[in-house]
């Protein structure tokens, strides 16, 4: 193991030299600090958050008109209680702003331009430089790595997003990476296809171990046409890497007994690797070195996820609403690794819906928890607004799936939206249309 590390690690250096990128120097700092006393990370977290700071008011039009209107100088923060005070930047500062936040030493030209998905309903383009790209890299490696997955490591991949598959995967150079990397990748829009599916539970039959990476809910649907169809792996996966959509429990539940442990991942577009699930499996471990990671209070006890990359000089978030929400207490593992925990991934805030009343309600949060019984029955679910006083949610069930159990349900549901001021109404269907962006939509508003 100790030698493919280091062969793999190897060529992950000789593709920074041949790219100009940093990915191994970071991947080899990550691993150092993997173990590191808290305070110590704590104290680099401050140190590279100030020069950052510092850097974006004197560079980056933007900030420096942000700080101002705050009547804040870089040299006002001095701990990271007072970084906490700054007002965060949102997803509209950056739609409106993007070229702003560009500093004065970089062009946008030169920089490495890509947008996201829009699964929040805002899509938003942004910049890195190498660096930033290289570190964000890194973190995507030491995250896998908490779950056991190194470099080499057999892998099969599920992709949607169509910039990387139509753009990336095409070109000899990344085709030949893959091959080296072991790595067989599958975009998961042609998972309607019954022959595709059949051609990809053919590789994954003759794999015999390694890693499956995905998006959450291709990867379930997947591990759902194994139960039904009683296809049995001569050997279960050593793990199972879920990314990119909320991963339900009955999906993990679904996933862990047709494929192998689910391990799953948190990051985004702008800022690649943000937090990981490790072998324990007790929480997210958030790449500290790389990051600082905040919570802001939203709905309940969730909260909404600020961050700050602490790499991006070219193009900086500061104190960043990523638009997701995470429930449960900050917290330390007893895997070993030092970096700071939290217990669980809500969803995205522009999920909760603004009831007739003005309150907000995050349907599928409260669904998870009161309707835990009738999980294991959906494929998929979808909480659907049709009208400002109307919901109606549909759900995809297994094939051979008894009904009986839908009128109970049904009741108890328009009861608690009916509490609500909400009508409520359910359907069963026999498919989701996947958008653009190759992921399930699980809450969606079509009066808009």
């Amino acid at each position: 193991m100790a030698m493919k590390t280091a062969l793999y690690t190897g060529l992950r250096w000789l593709e920074d030299v041949s790219k100009g990128e940093t990915v191994t120097k970071h991947l080899l700092k990550l691993r150092r600090m993997k173990e590191a006393d808290p305070e110590f990370i704590r104290d680099d977290q401050f140190k590279a958050m100030t020069k950052l700071v510092a850097y974006a008011y004197e560079n980056s039009p933007f900030y420096r008109k942000r700080f101002d209107e705050q009547g804040v100088k870089p040299g006002d923060i001095k701990s990271l209680d007072d970084f906490s005070r700054l007002k965060p930047v949102t997803r509209e500062d950056v739609q409106a702003h993007t070229l702003e936040f560009i500093t004065k030493d970089f062009k946008s030209e030169n920089l490495l331009e890509s947008h996201s998905s829009g699964s929040t309903g805002q899509p938003i383009t942004y910049f890195q430089d190498k660096v930033a790209q290289s570190a964000g890299r890194a973190a995507v490696l030491a995250g896998w790595e908490l779950a056991g997955r190194r470099m080499g490591d057999k892998v099969v991949t599920l992709w949607g997003n169509r910039e990387t598959i139509e753009n990336k995967w095409s070109k000899p150079g990344s085709r030949f990476k893959a091959y080296l990397y072991r790595d067989k990748r599958f975009p998961v829009d042609r998972l309607v296809d019954e022959n595709y599916i059949r051609e990809l539970l053919g590789v994954l039959v003759k794999q015999r171990g390694g890693y499956i990476f995905g998006y959450s809910h291709a990867i379930a649907a997947v591990a759902g046409y194994v139960k039904e169809q009683n296809i049995e792996l001569e050997r279960r996966f050593d793990g199972v890497m879920t990314t990119a959509e909320k991963l339900y429990p009955q999906n993990r539940a679904l996933v862990e007994e047709a494929l192998g442990p689910v391990y799953d991942c948190y990051g985004s577009r702008e800022i690649l690797g943000i937090a990981y699930q490790c072998r324990e499996r007790k929480g997210y471990h958030i790449i500290e070195p790389n990051l600082i990671f905040e919570a802001d209070d939203f709905l309940d006890d969730k909260k909404e996820v600020v961050v700050t990359d602490l790499w991006n000089y070219a193009w900086p978030l500061i104190r960043y609403k990523i638009s997701d929400l995470i429930a449960g207490e900050f917290g330390r593992c007893s895997c070993g690794c030092t970096w700071k925990t939290f217990d669980t991934i809500v969803g995205r805030a522009t999920d909760a819906l603004k009831l007739p009343d003005g309150r907000l309600m995050h349907p599928l949060y409260w669904f998870i928890d009161d309707m835990a019984k009738y999980w294991p029955t959906f494929k998929q679910v979808q909480f659907a607004r049709v009208a400002e006083d109307k919901v109606i949610f549909r759900v995809r069930l297994f094939e051979g799936q008894n009904y009986d159990f839908m009128d109970n349900m049904k009741e108890a549901m328009k009861t608690h939206f009916a509490k609500l001021g909400m009508k409520f109404d359910m359907e069963v269907v026999e498919s989701f249309q996947i958008g653009p962006s190759g992921k399930h939509r699980s809450i969606v508003d079509e009066t808009k």
